[in-house]
Order: C-alpha cells, then structure tokens, then sequence
C-alpha cells in the first residue's frame, strides 16, 4: 500500500507450476517489474492462486504457465502495464487471426474461440502461456474479409483493424494498435 500511495506501480512476469491437482507447486520470476518489493509480493501473491488441472490430449498434466501480475500505482489511474496488456491482448488477436485465415481462409468469429484455440497452442508447445487476460474486456467483431477489436481496462482503450471491416473506433489503425 506504501508503493500504491507514492505512485508506484508495474507488472511483474511469473511462472508458475500447476500440477496435477491445479495446486501451485512452484513459482519463478519470469519478467521483473524492476522494483524488488512489487517482485516479492507478486512471487507471494502467485502461491495463493487456485487452477484447475490442466490437459493435454485428454490427459491430466502438471503445466508451467506465466502469469503477468500488475500492481496499480494509483487507484483509478492506469499504469503504462496496463497500455501493454492491452495492446499484447491485441497483438494476440492479430496473430491467430492471421494463422486462422492462412489455415482456413476465415477468421475466428468470436474472441472466445480464438483464446481457446490459442490456450492450446501454447499448452501444446509447452511455451509458458502469456495469455493477456486478466481484466481485460474485448468488444470483438469478424467477418469474411476482416475482423476488428476494442480492449478495455482501467479507463483506456485500444482499438485495431484488419482487412475489409468496418473500423472500431475513429481512432483505429489498419493492422496497428491504437489507444486513447
């Protein structure tokens, strides 16, 4: 609450190991937030998680997984992780849509299949999954020539475009991530 109250704030990266009950066995700093003491409290923070087992190929598996932990350095002020988080929620978009379309010719119609599809993926290849999730609300819309998506969280916004679809906001960039 000290830091909270002086402005300080910011995300660190952490791995966790979920075994096969969903319990957190272990956790690893992954990416610091460059301050020890939001670091410490996001390693203490990730033991108190709860998950459910995860799958891989109808199989229970113990899985490592990264978590992005952010601390706010202001309530109601967003910090600078945040502006990440949305944009690598878009960038996440932006990827499987295109890896969606050069399999099949379509996009993901919804954002559901796509982080379902892209949970998988990551399981699948035993890449820490960095699913930037957690808080963020997307407004998301395909069609046959294009797709478009809005991310929210803490007061921003950021909005991206691709192909022949309607832009999202006034703001929006072809192919770019934008954010007011």
């Amino acid at each position: 609450d000290s830091l909270k109250a002086a402005g300080i704030g910011g995300t660190a990266v952490v791995w966790v190991l979920i075994d096969v009950e969903g319990a957190v066995r272990k956790v690893e700093l992954h990416e610091s937030s460059g301050i020890d003491a939001l670091d410490t409290a996001a390693l203490k923070a990730a033991f108190e998680f709860q998950f459910k087992h995860a799958l891989r190929e109808d199989q229970i598996v113990a899985v490592w997984v990264a978590i992005p932990i952010t601390f706010s350095s202001i309530a109601g002020k967003p910090t600078e992780a945040t502006l990440a988080q949305l944009k690598a929620t878009l960038r996440l978009i932006a990827t499987f849509q295109e890896k969606r379309y050069e399999e099949t010719g379509e996009y993901y119609q919804s954002y559901e299949a796509l982080l379902e599809r892209a949970t998988r993926d990551l399981q699948e290849s035993g890449t820490p999954a960095v699913l930037p999730r957690a808080g963020v609300e997307v407004s998301f819309e395909a069609g046959e020539r294009g797709w478009a998506a809005v991310a929210h969280k803490d007061g921003l916004e950021c909005a991206m475009f691709y192909g022949e679809i309607a832009a999202p906001r006034d703001y929006a960039e072809h192919g770019r991530a934008v954010c007011k």
